[in-house]
């Protein structure tokens, strides 16, 4: 009788010799176990939906040309809450905090209420109240970067084609750690 590759003598011999000594062959188990366990602590997985992407299928193609075109799609969204965005001191901690993200190298752009409120025509120079009055009435904006009870607020991040994410996260970090005592 052949199983696989290797012929039944060599099974059979292969078992016996198993039976005969088998704290031997727990032992035997146990080391390379262990051999291989040392490695566990260096082991990395290091997946994105990016490696999972066929890269000539139509769809991905698509997806280069959108980003040929419009630049990195990589965000990273920083989610501030306080009791009131809307209240002059917490608002300036959250423009400080914008500025200093826009400073981190990587960042391109920020869409956030600070962005918003120097953006739109004519806000800027509006009082704190006024811009909220402004802001207020855009549905669009609730659930994107203001909550409806108005106690947190977004800042969404648009990274450079090719920033290196990990040290954008830690200086994202670096700076919340830093910030205000309202937020």
């Amino acid at each position: 009788m052949d199983i696989g590759f290797l012929p039944y003598r060599f099974y059979r011999s292969f078992l016996k010799a198993i039976l005969r000594r088998p704290l031997g062959a727990v032992l035997i188990i146990g080391l390379i176990t262990l051999a291989f366990g040392l490695f566990l602590p260096r082991l990395a997985f290091r997946t994105t939906v990016y490696d999972f992407v066929i890269e000539d299928h139509p769809a991905a193609v698509a997806h280069e040309e959108f980003k040929e075109r419009f630049g990195s799609d990589e965000i990273i969204r920083v989610v501030i809450e306080a009791q009131d965005i809307f209240e002059p001191e917490t608002f300036a901690a959250v423009q400080a905090v914008s500025s200093e993200m826009r400073a981190i190298e990587g960042v391109r752009r920020i869409i956030g209420l600070p962005g918003i409120k120097k953006d739109v025509e004519g806000a800027e120079e509006k009082s704190l109240e006024e811009f909220a009055a402004l802001v207020k009435p855009v549905r669009l904006f609730y659930g994107n970067i203001l909550s409806p009870d108005e106690r947190t607020t977004a800042l969404t991040l648009i990274l450079s084609e090719g920033a290196d994410r990990d040290r954008v996260i830690r200086e994202v970090d670096r700076i919340m750690e830093a910030a205000a005592a309202p937020l």
